[in-house]
């Protein structure tokens, strides 16, 4: 076996994985990304379950079909969507705690801008995005769902930006969480 290397002098530079060969033949590629899992899974399955309130007697819970929905979508959106969800996304609230702005108002409406807030803005521009996109997704779901599936999401959506309806939120407002399914 040898330890063989992209470069063209054969030198492994900084960053790159180990890639294993026997002659022609690759024998271990990034070993790093192949035991990620084994090692991180257990963790990352306990805090999911936290954030989405599932019990550990609870077998309608398939984490093969969360994975693979996981990985049908861009590291940058799972990324975007778990911080979301944890609150702590780049809302002005966030930036400001972090120093990044001074002003964590909307820039719409003027309430204070909290993960929340980014879909119950009653500015007239914001109800104006909100109205087409609402258009375009229920166009979407009508020519690909069901009648029931297409009603039911479009009354998620509504009460979510109507009633301030909080999606399996289970964490409480100041708490933090490292679930970032990355």
């Amino acid at each position: 076996m040898v330890k063989e290397s992209s470069s063209p002098e054969g030198a492994l530079m900084a960053g790159q994985a180990w890639r294993l060969r026997c002659g022609e033949v690759e024998i271990a590629g990034d070993a790093e990304r192949q035991i990620w899992p084994a090692l991180h899974e257990p963790t990352m399955q306990q805090c999911w379950k936290t954030q989405f309130g599932v019990n550990e007697s609870d077998e309608e819970f398939d984490w093969d079909v969360f994975k693979r929905i996981c990985k049908s979508k861009p590291d940058w959106k799972k990324k975007c969507f778990a911080k979301h969800n944890a609150r702590i996304g780049s809302v002005r609230t966030n930036l400001v705690r972090r120093k990044h702005s001074g002003d964590p108002t909307c820039p719409y409406c003027g309430d204070l801008e909290t993960t929340d807030h980014i879909y119950q803005c009653k500015s007239t521009t914001m109800q104006a995005a909100y109205d087409i996109n609402i258009a375009e997704l229920r166009d979407h779901l009508r020519a690909t769902t069901s009648k029931a599936i297409t009603e039911t999401i479009l009354e998620i959506c509504s009460a979510t930006r109507n009633t301030g309806l909080q999606i399996r939120r289970r964490l409480g407002p100041d708490t933090q969480s490292d679930c970032t399914g990355t």
